[in-house]
């Protein structure tokens, strides 16, 4: 559902973007790998399409989101939950911050 409407409504996802992002940080707590996993797709393909689209997170929207994503992807082992290799747009997105 997510990466359909990301391809197909791209100016609307872009609009909505904080909500998204918060809606997503909240899925970090959550331990359930799969949805955990699904997430960090879902997240790369955003930041794609942000890229594309020369679109750059907002203070508000970055202060609400890079700091949770900072924990999910730091790490100095190998995380059971996290996929091998994280995705490099959301390791892109935690160095350029």
């Amino acid at each position: 559902m997510f990466p359909q409407a990301l391809e197909s409504q791209r100016a609307e996802t872009i609009c909505n973007i904080d909500l998204i992002l918060k809606w997503f940080t909240l899925r970090f707590f959550e331990t359930n790998p799969s949805m955990l996993n699904k997430a960090l797709e879902y997240l790369s393909s955003l930041f794609s399409v942000l890229g594309e689209e020369g679109y750059n997170l907002t203070d508000n929207e970055a202060n609400a989101f890079v700091p949770y994503l900072i924990l999910k992807v730091q790490t100095t082992k190998p995380h059971p939950v996290l996929p091998n290799p994280v995705p490099a747009e959301l390791t892109e997105c935690v160095t350029t911050v």
